[in-house]
């Protein structure tokens, strides 16, 4: 215990020293180059800006003066945390003051600046009663109207965000239409976006300020680790479909980007802390600072514990035991492997997370910004589901984070890197270590350019470096053949025609997965889009895209272990195989028979003391194996001076293991396992997007989506050998009567009968074994295996609207259906053996959400209530396989500013008001309801 507190404090000073040396850096760089000084004028513009319904100050607001008399003079601010702003030194004379900010009408006022004494503005802000005007960046990479954007879009506005009560910025996502989100904890939650959805999440392309958010080499996003405290997100864009055409393949499906606060939007310092039911604590804080009309800063940190909900694996209990029986039979151990044991099951649910972020801006001049940002986050333990391996036990996992940007009128240029350390953590099932230290380093440019009056280009490149070290624990005792280098280039045309009624969008972009072990040739990622407006908020668009999702890391170059004696033979006191998780990267898996017809073979049945050899599968050289088998079963007084059967005679068969029912499935050979490939998708959509008024707007999509190649789940990849009991019998017989022995026929029944139904060896590869283990070969392989006919194909529909029916009652409401979610083994490719699995979206065909707030009881009191509905659906995500029954939730918040008291807010969220304990997701907690109540408190600094 004392050497863990002493990690995690050194590692926290650690995280705080870059923190510091990164803003005094920032600090001395950014004061330096924006040294220009305005001259000394006497003109002072005041105001606040709040919203009209509520009250609710509004932080982040934009204002722009504009001089009448030279409109050349404009100057910027933004509101501080209590919705206040000023400037100074202005020339005297009339000025245009505008006010705007995401999801609000703009508000215009004329103001005369005389200097005699400051001039003040009161605004109040009407909400944007059509969100289709809100000005998006995501979809096309560049700003625009949501109107005219090529892809169905959500946006997530700030105040909906201060409204809301979320551990981490992921909830954000719980309320966005078409967007299907699954709780794994407090903490934890996934979503996915018309697509396959695992417990790692999905295929969809997670930023934040157009910096990826992946964890380095696993390819996957775990919302937790999100330095970034809620306060820091100034809105999410949600694209709803694929993005590959600009963002690359991990963009497949869809794309999140969680947009943050420029210090010089928010001056001031927002505290908040929460507490609530399961001993949920959250506290954060965020202080921002402008030094000057050039350079602003910020700093954040957060801090969650909670008592989380249990779940239950059956796997890690069989496991348990088996892993006892092992330690008793077999007290010579290495301390390694020891402690390993020792650890499967070893559950702790006490939630520890916080996280430090820091951010400086410059304004370097008119059209020259820069900003630079980095972030650290510290799982201190936690409990994580993994797509393949089970839950994982994490235990101080550091993930830290840095990205400098720097934008001169429509270029940008983009840096950035990730690098995580889990540390201590370790798999459930297995008690194996789970080691990664790898990073990910990053470099982007783009280019904006308008040729002509109705085109418009958006093109740029992209180059990411990954480099994974795992310390053995996942890619096998070398990592350096895992290091990876990505490049990719696009080009985007916008096309305005009849009037600017009609939009024709063309885009295509170009990826190649540079590896020494993998030559993947380049993939090509078109899209086409048109969007066709009746009139300024109603439209339709049509769009294609073909996109292709790259293999990641552990798809390709995995070796660690999956199971500890799957079988249970230390029971029998016999050292049996284990399995192992495999990637065939190279060339695929072969299984070449030999001459004649057997199959090379690894056994432990050497006699009692184990060890291993290599046998062919019909070679008189396993009889002493089944010799080493029956002593340890009982059964060597009735086997003694039986001779072994004649060369060629086969007394042995094969079957895999069905890793879900743990049957085995005999097979006539071993089935040769095709290389990891991409899997391609391609998407039709067709949405429409209305307003009936300012009241009522909806939109509906619908889509189709075709997979021509399909990444299957985990399978058992090399068959185990057993004893035929019927041809065994038969011989012993034989044997038996020739030896005089009495009741030959039931004597050599029993003795054949009770060797059967475990595994005297598996199968290998001949070829794409994995060089790191040659000297495992028993070891039985599990993997991925791939699908490559066009088997997969689904349709659906989204529908989503909103209706404000007088300034206190607004409503929205939301519906999925898909017409297909899961697919049958034989579905999928009936004259394929190798499709051993079925395949499953994991997501309900058909789910709903309906929500309403009212705000007119008092001014600064707010009240939602919002009901979730969701179909069963059957899951198949590798290790985790079974049915998901229906799911019922009401959710209820309320909001209160108290305006005298320096605009405190306090919040009450109560998810699962009527406490229906249900699960998202197969492995998952069983969730309950859960209070929490939070207090805000900003304190402006002008």
């Amino acid at each position: 215990m004392k050497k863990a507190l002493t990690s995690m404090l050194s590692r926290t000073i650690k995280g705080l020293s870059f923190l510091a040396i990164f803003l005094f850096c920032s600090s001395i760089f950014f004061i330096h180059t924006g040294s220009l000084r305005a001259q000394d004028r006497s003109g002072v513009i005041s105001g606040e800006c709040d919203e009209t319904a509520t009250g609710a100050p509004l932080p982040g607001v934009t204002v722009r003066v504009m001089l009448v008399s030279d409109t050349t003079f404009v100057r910027y601010a933004f509101t501080n945390s209590v919705g206040k702003y000023r400037f100074k030194n202005l020339f005297l004379g009339k000025y245009i003051v505008k006010h705007s900010i995401l999801g609000y009408e703009d508000e215009l006022r004329t103001a005369e600046v005389t200097g005699t004494e400051p001039l003040i503005l009161k605004i109040e802000m009407n909400v944007q009663p059509l969100s289709s005007q809100n000005v998006i960046v995501t979809a096309s990479r560049h700003e625009e109207k949501e109107t005219h954007s090529p892809s169905s879009i959500s946006v997530v506005s700030s105040a909906e965000l201060r409204d809301q009560v979320d551990a981490t910025p992921a909830d954000a996502l719980k309320n966005v239409p078409g967007i299907d989100v699954s709780s794994e904890g407090i903490a934890t939650s996934t979503y996915a976006s018309r697509e396959f959805h695992s417990v790692y999440g999905s295929d969809m392309l997670t930023m934040n300020d157009y910096h990826a958010l992946e964890v380095p080499s696993l390819a996957v996003y775990y919302g937790i680790l999100i330095p970034q405290t809620m306060d820091d997100i100034d809105h999410v864009e949600v694209v709803r479909g694929p993005g590959s055409a600009l963002y690359g393949p991990e963009a497949a499906t869809g794309v999140v980007n969680f947009i943050s606060k420029s210090p010089f939007a928010s001056q001031g310092t927002n505290l908040s802390i929460s507490g609530g039911e399961r001993d949920y604590l959250d506290a954060s804080f965020r202080h921002d600072e402008s030094i000057g009309d050039k350079f602003a800063f910020n700093i954040s940190g957060h801090y969650l514990s909670a008592n989380d909900w249990t779940s239950d694996d059956p796997n890690e209990d069989t496991a348990r035991k088996y892993a006892q029986q092992r330690l008793n039979a077999q007290p010579i151990l290495t301390q390694s492997q020891a402690d390993s044991l020792s650890r499967i099951g070893a559950r702790d649910y006490n939630l520890q997370v916080y996280s430090l972020n820091a951010r400086a801006d410059a304004i370097l001049s008119d059209d020259l910004t820069a900003y630079v940002t980095a972030g650290l986050t510290n799982i201190g333990n936690d409990i994580a589901m993994t797509e393949d391996f089970g839950d994982a036990q994490i235990k101080n996992w550091l993930y830290e984070f840095v990205q400098g940007r720097v934008t001169y009128k429509d270029l940008f240029i983009q840096a950035s890197a990730n690098h995580d350390n889990t540390s201590g953590s370790y798999f459930l099932p297995t008690g194996a270590p789970l080691i990664d230290k790898s990073s990910t380093y990053v470099a982007q440019i783009q280019e904006h350019w308008d040729p002509m009056q109705n085109e418009k280009l958006t093109f740029g490149a992209d180059y990411k470096a990954i480099v994974p070290i795992s310390d053995s624990s996942i890619y096998g005792p070398d990592d350096g053949h895992a290091n990876t280098q990505l490049y990719g280039a696009y080009l985007q045309s916008q096309t305005s025609l009849l009037d600017d009624a009609l939009e024709i969008v063309l885009a295509a972009r170009v990826d190649k997965d540079q590896n020494e072990a993998v030559n993947l040739a380049p993939i090509f990622s078109p899209r086409v889009a048109a969007v066709y407006h009746f009139d300024d908020n109603n439209l339709v668009r049509a769009m294609y895209n073909n996109t292709y999702l790259l293999p990641t890391e552990v798809d390709l170059f995995s070796d660690l272990l999956y199971q500890n004696d799957p079988f249970g033979l230390s029971a029998y006191g016999l050292t049996g195989p284990n399995m192992r998780y495999v990637t065939s990267y190279v060339s695929g898996m072969n299984f070449v028979p030999n001459t004649d017809g057997s199959y090379l073979m690894g056994s432990t049945f050497l006699g009692p003391t184990g060890g291993s050899a290599t046998f062919n599968t019909n070679s008189s050289k396993l009889w002493s194996a089944i010799m080493g088998l029956a002593a340890n079963l009982g059964k060597q007084p009735l086997l003694s001076g039986v001779p072994a059967p004649p060369a060629g005679y086969s007394f042995t068969n094969m079957a895999y293991l069905n890793l879900n029912t743990k049957a085995f499935v005999p097979t006539a050979a071993p089935i040769d396992i095709g290389p990891v490939q991409p899997q391609e998708q391609r998407t039709l959509e067709m949405d429409y997007q209305g307003a009936v008024s300012k009241s009522f707007q909806f939109e509906v999509d619908a889509y189709q989506t075709h997979y021509t190649a399909v990444r299957a789940t985990t399978a058992d990849l090399t068959p185990s050998v057993f004893i035929d009991s019927a041809k065994t019998e038969q011989y012993l017989d034989q044997v038996f009567t020739a030896d005089g022995v009495p009741n030959p026929d039931a004597t050599a029944q029993a003795v054949a009968h009770g060797l059967t139904g475990v595994p005297i060896g598996v199968i290998q590869p001949t070829t794409g074994v994995h060089e790191a283990y040659p000297g495992e070969p028993y070891d039985v392989l599990v993997g991925t295996r791939s699908y490559l006919q066009n088997v997969i194909e689904f349709s659906g529909v989204d529908f989503f609207s909103t209706y404000k029916a007088n300034d206190n009652w607004s409503f929205d409401g939301s519906f999925s259906w898909l017409n297909k979610n899961y697919w049958y083994a034989g579905e999928l490719n009936p004259n394929d053996s190798t499709a051993q699995n079925p395949f499953a979206l994991n997501i309900p065909k058909y789910r709903a959400s309906i929500g309403a707030k009212y705000s007119g009881l008092a001014r600064g009191l707010s009240i939602e209530v919002r009901d979730r509905w969701s179909d069963a659906f059957p899951m198949y995500d590798n290790y985790w396989v079974g049915n998901v029954t229906a799911a019922h939730t009401l959710d209820l918040t309320v909001n209160y500013r108290i305006e005298s008291w320096n605009s405190l807010q306090l919040t009450l969220s109560v998810t699962n008001l009527l406490n229906n304990m249900h699960q998202e997701f197969v492995g998952a907690p069983v969730i309950g309801r859960l209070a929490v109540l939070r207090a805000s408190y900003a304190l402006p600094s002008l």
